[in-house]
């Protein structure tokens, strides 16, 4: 009776061994299971992160839009998308705002391309006071299109002195897009 009773007893402890090893393997996969989802849970939250701060820089850009597209159309204006004869005389017209000064002359010669953008190369035959083509040349080169004076040949003009005649040779770029 005794081999029985220790016989149940050894079966009972090798029960509760395995029942307790299996609650212990059991705990084990939960925990690590536990883990791995913490694991999951703050690389989503670093991706989170992540969206709102584009979602932040997205928003800073919807709200900068229009002052982008007002940049855009000046640089437009500054350097045109193609050559533009007609224009760049407009220009060069409306830089003029001295009185008795005239532009008498408007020549383009053969363009440069330099990459991204193109030079047109202008001799503009000037005639006024010295003051009106100081202006003159201040407004072409402080005005909305990119300009660069060349060079500047000052000579008597028609009606003697104060009358000048200037020979300028200056630059004006456009972009080449296609």
């Amino acid at each position: 009776m005794e081999k029985k009773i220790n016989l149940k007893k050894v079966s009972i402890g090798i029960l509760g061994v395995a029942v307790l090893g299996f609650m212990l393997f059991s705990m084990y996969t939960q925990f690590m299971s536990l883990q791995l989802v913490k694991e999951d849970i703050s690389k989503e939250e670093l991706l989170i992160t992540k969206a709102e701060k584009n979602l932040k820089a997205l928003k800073s850009l919807k709200e900068q839009e229009e002052l982008m597209l007002a940049h855009v159309k000046l640089l437009d204006e500054a350097m045109p998308p193609s050559a533009d004869e007609y224009g760049a005389i407009l220009y060069i017209q409306e830089a003029l705002q001295f009185p008795d000064s005239e532009v008498i002359d408007i020549r383009f010669s053969d363009r440069v391309s330099n990459g991204d953008y193109s030079e047109m190369p202008v001799k503009v035959g000037y005639e006024g006071y010295y003051h009106g083509l100081v202006t003159f040349l201040d407004n072409l080169q402080n005005g909305s299109r990119i300009v660069r004076i060349d060079g500047v040949k000052i000579a008597r003009g028609s009606e003697g002195f104060p009358q000048i005649k200037a020979d300028i040779d200056m630059s004006t770029f456009y972009t080449d897009e296609k």
